[in-house]
């Protein structure tokens, strides 16, 4: 009888452990012979431990045998070893379910990376229809951005199409910088149509709608319907909550103030056209602080420490900051990367007053 208990025993331990190795976060997730030998290997030194402590006890109740005591607790941390990165695992998921127990999808932290892997493996077996497929999915997910998926199909050796969408997105980001904010509206309005999972003219039309046409009802529709678009990655929707909630909090809301209210543009170009350069400097870098998510403002201020100022290493800062404020995107970043190019090109507008 005792033997039958062991080997019941046993045999619960190397099922109930073989179900817990499955989230170890180290496994790729794929049924691969490389994850079957770790887990086997897992639960096979746990039913050593397991038996040994069975010996253990077994000894001290026979014999009172106080090495077998010793020994015994000397495998408890051997079996926190073994097990703490999956009970930590398991423990996180819990966690999830119980916070978000309406999430549809499981939590899988690694599978953007195994798809990656998965890709660069197929690009380099040349393995062309499955990459594509691949490419193809991880765009549409938003898991790659579109520069990357367009290398991933050169490489394979396939014509590119004319990145007509991508350069009218920049066209329309152009026209809100000069504030001809309807034209860009409207542009913006058909890319989203065209592409209504796409997350950065999305964006995009949402920093418009907040900080320039100051309508924030239009850009709850505009979240709402990208929230309601499938295959987008639940933080893409956090963080486009989050961001229209920031950026409501910044339009006006006192009672009887314009439903648009002004920047201080035409006071700088005041100042500069009064060769002013320091004060409309100041100007500039104050309206900054307040509105960090205005790109113009941006753009505006480091235009007067390369044009007026001839500083071009604080415009120089004052670009690359944009490219680490997550309310901007790389399009726009690229866009300030022209301007100061262009500035750096034409030179000091101030002259020598």
């Amino acid at each position: 009888m005792f033997v039958v208990n062991i080997i019941i025993i046993n045999l619960l331990v190397a099922g109930l452990s073989w179900w817990f190795s499955g989230f170890d976060r180290h496994l790729k997730g794929d049924g691969s012979r490389t994850d079957i030998v770790h887990r086997l290997i897992r639960c096979g030194l746990t039913l050593v431990v397991l038996e040994c402590a069975i010996w253990c006890q077994w000894r001290w109740f026979r014999f009172h045998d106080s090495f077998a005591v010793i020994l015994y607790l000397c495998l408890l941390p051997v079996m926190i070893v073994l097990w703490l990165g999956c009970l930590t695992e398991a423990g996180a998921r819990l966690f999830v379910f119980l916070t978000d127990p309406v999430r549809s999808d499981p939590l899988d932290l690694d599978k953007n990376q195994r798809d990656l892997d998965r890709l660069a493996d197929l690009v380099r077996e040349k393995r062309t229809g499955e990459a594509l497929a691949l490419c193809r999915e991880l765009e549409e997910n938003h898991e790659i951005s579109d520069p990357a998926g367009q290398e991933i199909r050169s490489r394979l050796g396939v014509e590119q199409k004319p990145a007509a969408e991508a350069n009218s997105l920049l066209k329309a980001l152009q026209l809100q910088e000069t504030g001809r904010w309807i034209e860009a509206e409207t542009m913006m309005q058909e890319l989203l149509q065209a592409r209504p999972r796409d997350i950065e003219v999305a964006f995009s039309l949402m920093r418009l709608y907040l900080r320039d046409l100051k309508k924030p009802g239009q850009a709850r529709i505009v979240l709402d319907r990208l929230a309601q678009q499938p295959h987008i990655s639940r933080d893409h929707i956090a963080h486009a909550r989050n961001s229209f909630d920031e950026w409501s909090r910044r339009l006006p809301i006192k009672p009887g103030q314009p439903e648009t209210a002004p920047a201080p543009r035409e006071s700088i170009a005041t100042l500069i056209k009064q060769k002013r350069y320091g004060t409309a400097t100041e100007v500039a870098q104050q309206h900054v602080e307040e509105q960090p998510e205005d790109f113009a403002g941006h753009l505006q201020l480091a235009e007067l420490y390369a044009r007026y100022g001839n500083n071009f290493t604080q415009a120089k800062k004052i670009i690359y900051r944009l490219r680490t404020n997550p309310a901007f995107s790389e399009q726009q970043f690229q866009l300030a990367l022209d301007k100061l190019d262009g500035w750096q090109k034409t030179g000091n507008a101030g002259g020598k007053s």
